[in-house]
């Protein structure tokens, strides 16, 4: 019988499938090949990061980006162009709904229940619209250019939890914030990003507001355009939870993946 699913099941992947996607471009002859990445690399750091800032990966998710970020650079290395674009924490309306992301989470709370659970607030997250990141795909994809790297967002988009929770409450009527202390996290990022090569870049880019994507975000809760928050299809690991359960998808091991899993497994974080 499978064991059950945990958080960190979903994580690995996001070492091991660039890899094994980059081994198969570059046996191709794909000229550019980019991967998205996460701010959340620079885990927690006093002042402001930018591309050049060294990774402090706090979590298993983030380990794993910095990871393949490293990997990737010397697989490609002389075979094809890498852009890496590091995310900040994706918000707003998209076909495929999530709402397991800070700012959409706390909407469809403030909408559904009329309150905003906010502990603290005092972390600081650097934020992003999913249709801004289409966006940017875009234009890198038109632009191969040697091994990038671009921090994706915009300076006016750093917040804390307790401004992104602030915003909130403002933009949904009837809706108030439920303050509690500050808790310990085992992922504590804290950060505020630099997206100055971004911008010098791609001028145009990245333009959509914190309040527009509530707005949006919002408006569909209300309307049921979107369903039940709660349900599994609109958070990435309860669907992979319930897919498993239903038998729709399954894990196979090989001997590569196990490769990958073990320099995972015994990389020394503490030298990087």
């Amino acid at each position: 019988m499978a064991r059950p699913l945990t958080p960190a099941d979903r994580h690995p992947r996001h070492y091991a499938s660039p890899i094994i996607a980059a081994k198969i471009a570059a046996a191709i002859g794909v000229p550019h090949y980019v991967f998205f990445s996460s701010c959340s690399v620079y885990g927690s750091r006093e002042g402001t990061v930018d591309e050049d800032t060294a990774p402090n990966p706090l979590g298993i998710y983030a380990r794993t980006k910095v990871l393949a970020e490293q990997r990737l650079a010397s697989l490609l290395e002389g075979r094809a162009d890498l852009t890496v674009l590091r995310l900040a924490t994706a918000f707003g309306r998209s076909p495929r709904q999530r709402l397991d992301s800070v700012v959409n989470r706390m909407t469809a709370q403030a909408v559904t229940t009329g309150r905003i659970p906010l502990n603290g607030g005092s972390q600081r997250r650097p934020l992003v619209h999913v249709a801004d990141v289409a966006q940017v795909l875009a234009a890198t994809l038109d632009t191969p250019s040697g091994q990038r790297t671009f921090n994706v967002g915009s300076d006016r988009e750093n917040f804390t939890i307790a401004e992104i929770a602030e915003t909130i409450e403002a933009a949904v009527p009837g809706s108030r914030i439920d303050r509690g202390p500050e808790r310990d996290e085992a992922d504590a990022r804290d950060y505020q990003t630099s997206f100055a090569r971004l911008a010098a870049t791609f001028p145009s880019v990245c333009g959509t507001s914190l309040r527009e994507g509530v707005k949006e975000v919002a408006a569909a809760v209300a309307t049921k355009e979107v369903g039940d928050p709660d349900l599994p299809e609109y958070d990435n690991f309860k669907g992979l939870v319930a897919s498993r359960e239903a038998g729709h998808i399954g894990a196979l091991r090989s001997a590569g993946c196990e490769h990958m899993y073990g320099e995972y497994a015994t990389a020394d974080w503490s030298a990087r």
